[in-house]
């Protein structure tokens, strides 16, 4: 199925690999009494674009003479982003939050680069990755990559998930480069004690561009050296670092422009009640299928699944088509993910909306005076002056209500006249 995707790789499409590389401890060459090691995550992206055919020149001896062959290679190019945050021990952070705000700081980059450097429009996202219960195989995961026209306006994400322990490749090995390079530095007294400072030292040590490569010389020059580039020869790498705190982000941003990221954990959408997509075990894609946000609400967010992927033509079109030969083991369909609460900005304005909120089978009219972070929850005034909480569904299902109740009078006005 990989090797599909290479093959039929479209101009405006990206295709992804992406693991968290193992926790990196940030033990010091020369430790003192009761110290603790510092740790690093480090989230590796390995972005794959712009296939082309590429044509190499080489002298090949014959018993007479020598002759000069062509040969055709098909190339891409490759980049490697590293995206570190700190931690406070093994798995902690490398989870669903951190993976999303990497992979939409790689959308953004990437609709800039198509236009830069392909001079098309990003279109389509292909995202592989294991298959890690806090980080990809997740509602949370789920929910993000179907409201992917959100943040992202006309980009589709075709998530899949590998088979298990069948997922070993370059995006595990890149990370072995800033594991080294990092214990290095430390052999000869240059530290790293926590997540800022390799960043720091990667940084400055670790980036490329097409410059600091030979494939973009040999495919120019026709040189046959490009053949050992095959799919994965690096062409650029970058380093980021993924920050918690706005201060935080503040502060390195003026050291380190446009590699800085925040990660917002005050926030986590999530599905309704906590509720799980359906055959989520048995499922390997996900597809999402909105091309603008919903306006009803309370907001659901459609997405197409299936329990194994598909490159072939019907499926390319229409996901939930019935035309493949493996459907009735892909078992295509479409799932609705409700939202838990809104965003908080958005949650916000509601404030000073009024409902009817069911109160032993009785509407009461009420009105919202507080946002709550903290629960995701509202906090209302009952007619009377009495207060309570409710949740973004109880607030849809009193905004209906007060809507109903508003429509039946406007009936009872216009009979009586």
């Amino acid at each position: 199925m990989i090797s599909l995707d290479f093959q039929q790789l479209r101009p405006e499409t990206l295709l992804v690999f992406t693991d968290f590389a193992s926790a990196m401890a940030l033990r010091a060459f020369q430790t003192k009494n009761s110290s603790v090691d510092g740790h690093a995550a480090n989230d590796n992206f390995v972005c794959i674009s712009n296939r082309r055919i590429a044509t190499v020149e080489e002298m090949k001896k014959t018993k007479d003479k020598s002759v000069l062959i062509s040969e055709d290679l098909e190339v891409f190019d490759v980049d490697v982003h590293h995206y570190f945050e700190e931690t406070y021990s093994s798995g902690k952070k490398t989870d669903h939050a951190m993976h999303n705000v990497c992979l939409d700081n790689t959308i953004s980059l990437y609709r800039k680069e198509f236009q830069k450097r392909y001079n098309c429009e990003l279109k389509n996202v292909i995202v592989w990755t294991d298959n890690a219960p806090t980080q990809y195989r997740c509602r949370q995961n789920f929910l993000k990559v179907a409201s992917v026209a959100e943040r992202h306006d006309g980009i589709q994400i075709t998530h899949r998930l590998a088979v298990v322990d069948n997922f070993k490749g370059v995006h595990d090995a890149v990370g072995k480069d800033c594991a080294q390079l990092i214990k290095g530095l430390e052999l000869i007294g240059i530290r790293s004690p926590n997540a800022e400072a390799v960043f720091k030292n990667c940084y400055e040590r670790l980036e490329k561009s097409d410059e600091h490569t030979e494939w973009k010389g040999y495919e120019k020059e026709k040189d046959g050296r490009l053949k050992n580039k095959g799919r994965f020869g690096m062409d650029r790498r970058t380093v980021w670092f993924v920050v918690e705190s706005e201060d935080e982000h503040d502060r390195l941003s003026l050291r380190y422009p446009g590699r800085i990221l925040l990660c917002d954990r005050s926030f986590v959408l999530d599905t309704h009640t906590g509720k799980a997509v359906e055959g989520t075990q048995q499922m390997h894609e996900l597809r999402s299928s909105a091309t603008e946000v919903p306006v009803v609400h309370p907001l659901k967010w459609p997405a197409s699944v299936a329990n194994l992927p598909c490159n072939c033509i019907s499926c390319y079109n229409n996901p939930l088509n019935d035309q493949c030969k493996y459907i009735e083991w892909r078992l295509p369909r479409e799932v609705q993910l409700q939202i838990k609460c809104l965003h908080p900005k958005e949650a916000e304005r509601w404030v000073g909306d009024e409902l009817v909120h069911n109160i032993d089978k009785k509407g009461v009219n009420a009105k919202a005076i507080e946002f709550l972070l903290a629960e995701n929850k509202w906090k209302i005034e009952l007619d009377g002056g009495k207060h309570m909480m409710i949740s973004y569904d109880q607030f849809c299902r009193g905004k209906k209500r007060l809507e109903k109740m508003n429509a039946q009078k406007k009936k009872k006005d216009a009979r009586t006249k």
